[in-house]
């Protein structure tokens, strides 16, 4: 067989709502999304990959606008060579839905709610479509079995159990069903950071492209993945054109607003959504209006939000005496 370069996705989520974010900024979001969509199709076109694998997840609703539909068709056709895609949890394959109303184009192969098998040279790719809001049967149980002289590829949307994810209901996958497989790769999809999961069959989870929320933090991409008779390489690609940061800012060292603006300022960039959480117990008294404070530095980030948790000393003052005055009048009443 000869070798072979794949291009694996999933978790796009175009057309998500970005909730959290002010109406203009979340139209932005949605158009960042589109865009790192058109940049996985050039990544494809020019690391000469022979395949896209989509896992799940591309749109985050299963009946998006048909301008979303008609721009993803495009770039699909664009991408020039096969593309195999499961519709995930967000976009299940149901009735009505994006998958079922719409002709794709003719070099892409989307899979239904049982396992089949397709082939694209010495390709062999076993997939399977999310079909309900929530699912937890074991599905790779209905896996089917490889096909000889071929790469055998399993395709699938689900939740690896060792991963700390908080939904292991999503088709849940156990370690020992992917080392029984006898796949060459599982290309997975769901859990939206990369995870390259050590297992005797190499598996991988690529994350978002984007991030999309604060729970996706830092750079996000897709892999490359090569396959030839040596075994499995994976390399992750960042494409992300934005990025979400959080962190805690401890101010108890810090002597006023100006050295907590300047503290947060250091981690300014315009194409980062930072959540900034402030702690600490400040030793000289001073008033932080967090929303001056917002107003003053939030053009320095594409985004912003400021959490006061700091205590003031005259706060720690009260605590400290009402728990002296609670112990000596439990003490008196005994």
């Amino acid at each position: 067989m000869n070798s072979l370069r794949i291009l694996h996705v999933a978790d796009v989520h175009l057309g998500v709502k970005f909730k959290g974010l002010p109406p203009a900024k979340a139209q932005n979001r949605r158009e960042d999304l589109k865009k790192t969509f058109s940049k996985m199709i050039d990544l494809a076109k020019s690391s000469k990959s022979n395949v896209l694998l989509i896992a799940g997840d591309l749109f985050d609703d299963p009946r998006p606008s048909s301008s979303l539909v008609s721009f993803v068709m495009n770039e699909l056709k664009r991408s020039e060579i096969p593309v195999f895609l499961i519709p995930g949890n967000h976009d299940p394959m149901e009735k009505g839905s994006v998958y079922t109303e719409n002709d794709f184009p003719s070099n892409v192969e989307i899979f239904d709610t049982k396992f089949t098998t397709k082939t694209a040279g010495d390709l062999a790719i076993h997939g399977i479509a999310y079909g309900h809001e929530k699912f937890d049967k074991h599905i790779l149980k209905e896996l089917p079995q490889p096909l000889p002289d071929k790469y055998n590829i399993a395709l699938v949307h689900g939740s690896y159990k060792f991963m700390d994810f908080g939904d292991e209901n999503y088709y849940p996958i156990e370690k020992e069903e992917i080392e029984g497989s006898k796949m060459d790769y599982f290309a997975l999809g769901h859990f939206h950071n990369f995870n390259e999961i050590k297992t005797s069959v190499p598996a991988c989870y690529p994350g978002t492209p984007e991030g999309l929320g604060f729970n996706d933090t830092g750079n996000r991409g897709v892999v490359i993945v090569d396959l030839d008779k040596n075994g499995v390489k994976i390399k992750l690609n960042n494409i992300n054109s934005k990025v979400y940061e959080a962190y805690e800012l401890e101010c108890s060292d810090l002597v006023n607003l100006a050295e907590i603006e300047k503290k947060i300022l250091e981690h300014s960039d315009p194409n980062k959504l930072l959540r900034v959480k402030l702690s600490g117990v400040p030793e000289t008294l001073f008033k932080l209006d967090s929303e001056a404070l917002l107003e003053e530095i939030e053009n320095s980030f594409f985004h912003l939000e400021i959490i006061d948790n700091i205590t003031s000393p005259l706060d720690m003052l009260y605590k400290i005496f009402y728990n002296q005055f609670h112990k000596i009048s439990k003490a008196t009443a005994n």
